[in-house]
This record gives structure tokens, sequence and C-alpha cells, in this order.
């Protein structure tokens, strides 16, 4: 039995978050993700099943990261929902403007159902994002009968504003943009 080094493993996603997020996913050959690892084609059989796996495990690795990212740096009990509701936004612009490519394949598909997996870490961001919005109305200071919608549209209007002003708007206009719509939007 093989030992799998868990350094290669990430090698090679991190290789191909880099070609996924350049090119269109049909574009992108195994043998390109190889040499870009600086592996053997077949190396990659050995850590992945097929490409679309490698695709969702990229997706699945950029929604882990983007929590972890946020979850360290969110406290939902004790923290002021404000200010909380402005590091998901400031957290989550910055780490999609340092991810550029992993930002592109958070918003990809392939084409098919999303893999179980990619839906369950995305749920994670969601499920925090909720919650300072939760905290908030319970605290009495921001207003929101379905916070659970609140947060799929907070997320999205960040995917669009990352989207549409492709790198155009300085980001921190941007994040005061979303923060200054979402704040007025839900404070009582």
């Amino acid at each position: 039995m093989q030992i799998l080094d868990e350094n290669k493993r990430k090698k090679i996603i991190a290789a191909a978050g880099k070609l996924f997020g350049k090119n269109d996913y049909h574009s992108v050959c195994l043998s390109e993700i190889a040499a870009e690892a600086k592996v053997g084609k077949g190396t990659l059989y050995v850590y992945f099943k097929s490409k679309e796996d490698l695709f969702s495990c990229v997706r699945i690795e950029g929604y882990t990261d983007m929590y972890r990212y946020l979850s360290k740096n969110i406290d939902t009990l004790s923290g002021d929902p404000l200010d909380n509701l402005h590091k998901i936004i400031s957290e989550t612009v910055k780490y999609c403007y340092r991810n550029k490519s992993v930002f592109k394949l958070l918003r990809a598909g392939t084409g098919r159902k999303m893999n179980p997996k990619i839906k369950e870490t995305r749920k994670k961001v969601l499920e925090l994002t909720r919650s300072v919005i939760e905290s908030g109305v319970e605290k009495g200071i921001l207003c929101d009968s379905k916070p659970a919608y609140t947060a799929n549209y907070l997320l999205d209007v960040v995917r669009s504003g990352l989207t549409y002003s492709e790198g155009n708007l300085p980001q921190e206009e941007l994040i005061e943009h979303i923060f200054s719509f979402f704040s007025r939007a839900l404070q009582k």
C-alpha cells in the first residue's frame, strides 16, 4: 500500500487551482496539471479519481480555507454584530482579491450538480454569516426576519461586487460599499 504525501496532494491542488482559475474547466488537461505540480500524470490518479474529482477538491479546499479564515476572526457570541458583519465582508473580499483563481473556481461549476462536500463547506460559511445576523437580531441591533436568506444574499452581493468590479474598484471601496448597503438595510 502506497503512503500518500499530504504535501504532494496540496501541491497538486495548488497547481490545479492555478490552471482551472486561468482556463475553462474543459480546456485544462491532467498532463498540464501534472507538469505544473512537477509530478507524473499517473501520480494524479493516486490522489484523485478523475479530473472532476480534482476540480471538486480544489473548490472544497477553497471554501474550507475561506471558512477557516473567517471563523478565526469572527466572535458571534460576544462580538459586535456590525463589526462582525464588516469583518465577514472585508475578509471575504480580501481573501478573494488575494486568491483570484480560487475565487473564480468558487463561483464556477462543471455544468453538473454541485458536489455534496462543496455544499457542506459552503454551508459552513453561510452558517457563520447567519449566526452573526442572528446575534445582531437577538441583541436588538439588527432587524431581520430571515437571517438564513440574508446570509445567502450577502455572499451573493460580495460575489457580484467582486465579479462586476473586475478588480477595477479598490478593495476597501468595495468593502465599504457592500457594508454600507447591508448595515443600512439591517439596522433598526
